[in-house]
């Protein structure tokens, strides 16, 4: 038995098959890249948000430093006014 070579394939039939292989592939790129920018830029704008919400607490905790600091004062007003009033009230007694 003499074994027949196989028919070289019709270049122009295989040239069609590779453009469309390449199309594929590249409207296949194409749709990876849309949704690459489509993720960014979601991701962008969480970030952008992020970033408010850090300075709105940064804000916020300075605040709540600034009134401990202003009650720890008036703790310590108040302190000495009542050691003040025992010391008082101990000497007329």
């Amino acid at each position: 038995m003499s074994e027949e070579p196989m028919p070289a394939p019709d270049d122009s039939n295989l040239i069609e098959q590779v453009e469309f292989a390449l199309a594929g592939a590249i409207f296949a790129l194409g749709i990876s890249v849309a949704v690459l920018i489509s993720n960014f830029g979601q991701e962008f704008i969480a970030l952008t948000e992020a970033k408010a919400q850090v300075k709105l607490h940064q804000d916020i905790l300075r605040e709540h430093q600034l009134l401990l600091g202003q009650n720890e004062t008036v703790l310590r007003e108040h302190q000495a006014l009542l050691a003040a009033h025992r010391a008082r009230v101990s000497s007329s007694k």
